[in-house]
């Protein structure tokens, strides 16, 4: 007997990054890299699950606009990519189970996007047999509930056609002959240990590469080695970091690197002496942050499946602790891991914070390597950083619901776009991110590109240059703001560049845009068009750290013209 063939799937959370408008370039390189190596990616959780709470009841009330300018946007990039699974979210949609949504599945994700894999249900998220199965339902996770003996009786019924578990078949065959399933000899088992040193470097690197340095006055790093004598690594997370969230968030690990061992081994060959203080007592604390040259004070706070988290605030004495070492050392470093947002009422106190957001196992290398300027800073904010509780919209919006429903009437105002519509200022904006270097924009101009012979293209090229001493990466992003008439938020991302630059060099980046980036939806016709009017470029380095402007118009035949960039 011919061996099992094994079906291999590697998630991607589409909603994690629903909000972004990076959403896009972001689902589309992922999901190529995975499949390129004979792995079935999967989208998940479609659709419209932001929250946790009563996840399993709750109903999203979403309109028509919201849904597809913002939340159908990484799963139409997944499609276009090619991705070959994708798996439906425990809620309703307007009503309606996500996993027997015939609307959703059926008329949007096949229809509208022209998915061709098979939709897998979440862990028991199916509710039904016939109307999973008619409403586009192609697999039942992680067992048969509805499905299986129950879906054989409803074919033999009459209940469920034969052409529909027909398709049903088709598409999960078609999903494994094209990633090469029955090609590919089966090799390995999945009890192998496959760790290696090549592993460990990329993790290590690739926590480095998403560090975010969102403050650093005075310079107070890079640390430098000849200045300093003694280091204070203080709080609980210096020993046991937050480096991953719970349910499917979790990774089992054999060993996560601490800060407290990635910076020792940093220093082992120096005069260099690391003392460590946890959270509490606070006067241990301070007494080993006096007599060092630098505090670095670590903090951090987890996420879970099924559960929401009640606030934005870190643990209370980690803010506590925070407060009193910046009192007693000028030179305190913040550093914090979390899954998302959070509040830092210390953050006028301190001169230097740090988010390394979900950093994995190798952390306490990767932060000694951004600490110590082994590695320049070069990430940059996915997400918006608050000045309080409650700030953004929550007097309009309906989390956790209301009787079961959870509302979307924020619309298309989330994130950086709801600070920018209501000119609210964050404490750390949307795309911002420092370096150990800067760097400079100049305008260099803007075009229709001469490819473009419908007058559909514009090129806009900036010209970027390390202005500093140091070597470093610059992360351009260009926004857009559309005419009144469309009713958008005042700038909407629609491209980002990284660039990496020697002192001194200079590099042109070129932004293309096209009349794709000037889509939006147009509830009338149920389809996308362009707004004729006068449009807005800006090119920056955060959403609030806008260098130059240009701008154009569309005419009343969508064509582009008086470009002035």
């Amino acid at each position: 007997m011919a061996p099992a063939k094994i079906l291999i799937l590697v998630n991607l959370h589409c909603r994690s990054i629903s909000s972004l408008n990076l959403g896009r370039e972001v689902t589309r390189t992922y999901v190529e890299k995975i499949q390129s190596m004979g792995i079935i990616a999967t989208a998940k959780h479609y659709v419209n699950n932001e929250q946790e709470h009563d996840r399993l009841n709750h109903s999203v009330i979403i309109d028509e606009r919201t849904a597809w300018e913002l939340y159908y946007q990484p799963f139409m990039a997944a499609v276009e990519a090619g991705v070959l699974s994708v798996m439906c979210s425990f809620n309703k949609v307007n009503g309606v189970f996500a996993c027997e949504n015939n609307e959703t599945l059926n008329t949007i994700l096949k229809g509208k996007m022209g998915f061709k894999g098979f939709v897998m249900s979440d862990w028991l998220a199916a509710h039904s047999t016939k109307e999973s199965a008619l409403h586009g339902l192609d697999q039942e996770m992680p067992g048969p509930i509805y499905f299986g003996d129950a879906l054989k009786a409803a074919v033999e019924s009459g209940d469920v056609p034969q052409s529909v578990l027909n398709g049903m078949v088709h598409r999960i065959l078609y999903s494994m002959f094209m990633i090469g399933i029955f090609d590919r000899p089966q090799t390995g088992e999945f009890t192998a240990n496959v760790t290696s040193d090549a592993h460990y470097a990329v993790a290590r690197k690739a926590a480095a590469a998403s560090t975010v340095l969102l403050k650093n006055e005075r310079q107070v790093l890079p640390i430098n080695e000849k200045n300093v004598t003694t280091i204070a690594v203080l709080g609980d997370g210096a020993l046991d970091p937050v480096v991953w969230g719970g349910g499917s968030g979790y990774v089992p690990i054999a060993h996560v690197v601490s800060a407290l061992e990635g910076i020792r081994a940093r220093v082992a060959n120096t005069t260099i002496k690391v003392v460590h203080a946890g959270t509490k007592p606070f006067s241990e604390a301070v007494a080993v942050a006096e007599s060092a040259d630098i505090a670095l004070v670590f903090t951090g706070v987890s996420a879970t499946e099924e559960l929401d988290r009640k606030n934005l605030s870190l643990p209370a004495d980690d803010d506590a602790l925070i407060k009193v070492v910046a009192a007693v050392n000028p030179r305190t470093v913040a550093i914090v891991t979390s899954p998302g947002a959070f509040l830092m009422p210390w953050a006028d106190e301190v001169p230097v914070i740090i988010a390394a957001l979900m950093p994995g196992e190798q952390f306490g290398h990767s932060i000694t390597d951004v600490l110590f300027g082994d590695v320049n800073p070069s990430a940059r904010l996915p997400i918006t950083l608050p000045n309080k509780e409650n700030e953004v919209g929550f007097t309009q919006s309906q989390y956790p619901g209301i009787e079961l429903e959870t509302n979307y009437t924020e619309g298309l105002f989330i994130g950086y776009r709801w600070y920018d519509q209501f000119n609210i200022t964050p404490k750390f904006a949307f795309g911002h991110g420092l370096s150990y270097t800067t760097f400079q924009y100049d305008k260099v101009a803007g075009f229709l590109d001469e490819n473009s012979e419908k007058r559909e293209e514009i090129a806009i090229l900036v010209n970027i240059t390390n202005t500093g001493s140091v070597a470093g990466a610059e992360v351009a992003q260009l926004y857009l703001g559309y005419p009144d008439s469309a009713e958008e938020p005042p700038k909407v991302l629609r491209g980002i560049r990284k660039v990496f630059l020697q002192p001194g060099e200079s590099v042109e980046v070129k932004f293309n845009m096209t009349n794709q980036s000037l889509l939006i939806w147009d509830v009338e016709s149920h389809d996308w068009t362009v707004v004729p009017g006068d449009y807005k470029v800006m090119v920056g380095a955060s959403s609030r750290d806008i260098r130059l402007v240009g701008s154009f118009k569309v005419d009343e035949n969508k064509k582009i013209e008086d470009i002035d960039f």
